[in-house]
Parts: structure tokens; sequence; C-alpha cells
């Protein structure tokens, strides 16, 4: 019995460890963005990934764990991984992150940059991928997906700075 309460505690301790250490990796992007421009300039001289997904989105979520290994590999200060929620409710997507382990920059999109991406930019599905320069111009709408690990890195490749 002693031993079980031991386990037990021990794996509440880890856990509230483990999310503590995963909240703190967090950086919420707070300012209003109203348009695509704006997602865009978000982050000036820097190669930006932006991940469109969401919470409920099982094939999002598959593609996650491929991200953050490609972000971990890739291990440039130069790219930045934005991930960019297409979610309704605060809650629900805070609480995705966190149970997805990811860590870095997140934003939730508001109703106009969806309308705006999807109209302007064709974005119809989730997940979805863009690249952007570090002039906030767009390289590539629709990049290969995270799991297509070769791809995605040739097209790094040829648009990082050196």
């Amino acid at each position: 019995m002693r031993s079980l309460l031991f386990s037990l505690v021990m794996t509440y301790f880890i856990w509230t460890t483990t999310q503590a250490q995963n909240v703190d990796e967090i950086k919420y992007i707070t300012q209003d963005v109203k348009t695509v421009k704006e997602l865009f300039s978000l982050f000036p001289n820097k190669l930006v990934f932006i991940d469109l997904w969401a919470s409920w989105c099982g094939k999002c979520k598959q593609e996650l764990p491929y991200s953050i290994e490609f972000e971990k590999e890739l291990n440039d200060s130069n790219i930045i991984f934005l991930y960019a929620s297409t979610d309704n409710e605060e809650e629900k997507w805070k609480n995705a992150i966190i149970d997805n382990k990811l860590h870095g920059y997140h934003i939730r999109l508001e109703k106009s940059v969806k309308m705006e991406l999807k109209e302007k930019f064709k974005v119809n599905w989730i997940p979805h991928f863009i690249l952007i320069d570090s002039q906030g111009n767009i390289i590539k709408n629709g990049t290969p997906l995270p799991s297509q690990k070769e791809k995605l890195l040739k097209l790094f490749n040829q648009n990082k700075k050196e």
C-alpha cells in the first residue's frame, strides 16, 4: 500500500512538474491581429513557418509531433514556428497546447483573419502550413506537411538566410 501511495505521489509530482515546464515555454501572442498582413509581420527579419491547426482536428494533432521534431532538428534562431489556431474557444485551445506538449509561439486567430486566409489564400482545410520570408511575404502557401520532412527541409534550406 505504501509503495502504491508513493508511486501515485511521484507520478503526480512528475506530471505537475512537466506541465509547469511546458507552460513556461509557451509564448502566447496577445496583441490584436486583425489582418493576414499583421499576422505575417509579427516576426520581422525571421523566416516564419505558420502551422494552422485546431484542437478538434485529428489530422492536425497527428502532424503536431512532426512539427515539434522538425523544429528541434532545425534548431535555427532565424526561423520561428508559429502555431496559429482556428479554435473558437480559448480554453479548449490552451488545453490542447498543453495536452500536445507544444511550446513556442501561439496565437488564436480572429474571425477576420480566418476569413481572409480562406478568401485570399484559399485555406479551406487544416492542417495547413505557410512559409513566410523575413519581409512578411509568402514563400509557399500549402507547404509539405511536417511528416514529409525531406520535402519540407528542402524548402527551408532553399529559403533560409545564411
